[in-house]
């Protein structure tokens, strides 16, 4: 029986889903290459601190996912501090979504965006897959394509990394993660994704369903943290 239970255990992985810290405005863009991007206001630095720590304390030891853009490895980097991860591996599949919803253009890739090189010069905790091309950023996108990719994102989570995952992306994919741990089993309500939020979902690995689902964002963000970008949020 002992044995039986053990195993049953070991097929559940939890996949921890955040979305980056406040975003600045002018005053905190930051000229590159090809493109102009936003870091993190102070607020939105205390959320990544606020996020890093929770997940110390639940004893996240997981593989660390993040969105090239510089607001995300900028979240992903305070908060791989703040609980001791010493890598964290660049994902362009979790980037957000840059489209209209009728966009009536088919998708394409513009370079409008971070290099390998620069991403390496700011974050050198970042690793980049070989596999990963330039230019990565997508536009022209529809959510409902979207959507598509976040899919088969998460089947690439399940059948190609081990453990717990931490994803770090953005408040447009959390809406396409979301409706798509819907579609696999879990029943999270349609609510507004604030900076730093954190989003769980508990997989049955042999049945691809979805078991458990929660947002751990009360666990950890004081309210006075609690942003939707440049908007204060009083709760």
């Amino acid at each position: 029986m002992l044995f039986v239970s053990l195993c049953a255990f070991s097929q559940e992985r939890t996949f921890y889903f955040a979305r980056h810290g406040q975003r600045g405005d002018l005053r905190y863009q930051i000229a590159f290459k090809n493109c102009t991007e936003d870091r993190l206001m102070p607020n939105g630095i205390a959320q990544a601190e606020a996020l890093g720590d929770y997940l110390k304390k639940i004893g996240f030891d997981g593989t660390v996912l993040v969105s090239p853009y510089y607001r995300t490895l900028e979240t992903a980097a305070v908060a791989c501090t703040r609980f001791g991860a010493e890598k964290m591996t660049v994902e362009p599949a979790c980037q957000e979504v840059t489209g209209l919803k009728n966009a009536s253009q088919p998708v394409r890739t513009t370079k409008k965006c971070l290099t390998k090189k620069e991403i390496k010069q700011n974050f050198p905790g970042a690793v980049i897959p070989k596999k990963m091309r330039f230019p990565w950023r997508l536009e022209n996108e529809r959510e409902s394509k979207a959507d598509e990719r976040i899919s088969l994102f998460i089947d690439s989570l399940i059948s190609d990394t081990s453990g717990d995952v931490l994803v770090v992306c953005h408040g447009g994919i959390m809406n396409s993660v979301v409706r798509e741990m819907n579609r696999r089993g879990a029943d999270f309500p349609r609510q507004k994704n604030y900076n730093c939020c954190l989003y769980s979902f508990t997989f049955d690995v042999q049945t691809d369903t979805v078991v458990r689902w929660a947002d751990e964002t009360l666990n950890f963000m004081p309210d006075e943290l609690y942003t939707d970008n440049l908007a204060a949020v009083y709760r």
